[in-house]
């Protein structure tokens, strides 16, 4: 499960916090985070030039939904963090398979995070527009 602390986030009295009481996933699906987050079958790249081809090593990783693909983006970076010696070097296969989810992995969260500010913006009355927090932030996923 994705929870805002293992993605870096703490925000205790932000504003964007406060208003969000129950979080996205919990009880209703809302803005299409449950199918986003754990049933999907689509490229979540923000390009389609960029969605792995059907032949790919890393499609099935791809297309199970974000929660699979950034469970695997964790595995992989902690995977890296224990190599030691040459490791990891660009050409290892575990920096192959960060490489080539992270497009994956921006797109979907950058589709979670407008979910959760059209959850701001219609259940919890922030103004139109976003949230302040969210408005010209996107996820970046680069090594």
């Amino acid at each position: 499960m994705i929870t805002l602390a293992r993605l870096g986030c703490t925000g205790g009295n932000k504003t964007h916090f406060k208003l969000a009481t129950t979080g996205i996933t919990l009880g209703r699906d809302i803005g299409g985070s449950m199918a986003l987050l754990f049933t999907t079958t689509d490229c979540l790249c923000a390009k389609e030039r960029d969605c792995q081809p059907v032949n790919s090593t890393y499609y099935s990783m791809t297309r199970n939904g974000l929660e699979r693909i950034i469970h695997n983006f964790f595995i992989v970076q902690e995977t890296m963090a224990a190599m030691t010696g040459g490791e990891p070097a660009y050409n290892s296969p575990v920096f192959a398979q960060m490489w080539s989810i992270r497009q994956d992995a921006a797109g979907g969260l950058d589709l979670l995070v407008a979910a959760y500010d059209r959850y701001l913006t219609q259940v919890r009355g922030v103004q139109a527009g976003g949230s302040s927090y969210m408005r010209g932030h996107s996820a970046t996923l680069a090594p």
